[in-house]
C-alpha cells in the first residue's frame, strides 16, 4: 500500500488524466467545495469509502490509486 503522499498524488493523476479539478469531482459526488482539497492536501487523511466513490465516478477500479500505472504518476 503506497504512504499517503503516493496515494494522494495517484488520485492527482488520475483526475488530470480524465481532465477533471477538484471542483468538478466535488460537484459530481455532491461533495462541499473543500472536501476533495483537503484530502488531496494531506489535511485529512482519505476514508476508504472516499477512494472507492471516486474511483466509481472516473471508471477505475480503486485498486489504480495504489497500484496506478507507471505513466499514471509523475515522478518525485
Amino acid at each position: 500500500m503506497p504512504d499517503d503522499a503516493n496515494l494522494r498524488s495517484s488520485v492527482r493523476a488520475e483526475l488530470a488524466r480524465q481532465g477533471l479539478s477538484a471542483r468538478a469531482m466535488n460537484a459530481r459526488l455532491g461533495w462541499g467545495l473543500h472536501h476533495l482539497t483537503r484530502r488531496l492536501s494531506g489535511e485529512v487523511e482519505f476514508r476508504s469509502s472516499e477512494l472507492e466513490a471516486i474511483a466509481s465516478e472516473l471508471g477505475i477500479p480503486v485498486s489504480r490509486f495504489y497500484d496506478p500505472p507507471r505513466d499514471a504518476v509523475p515522478a518525485s
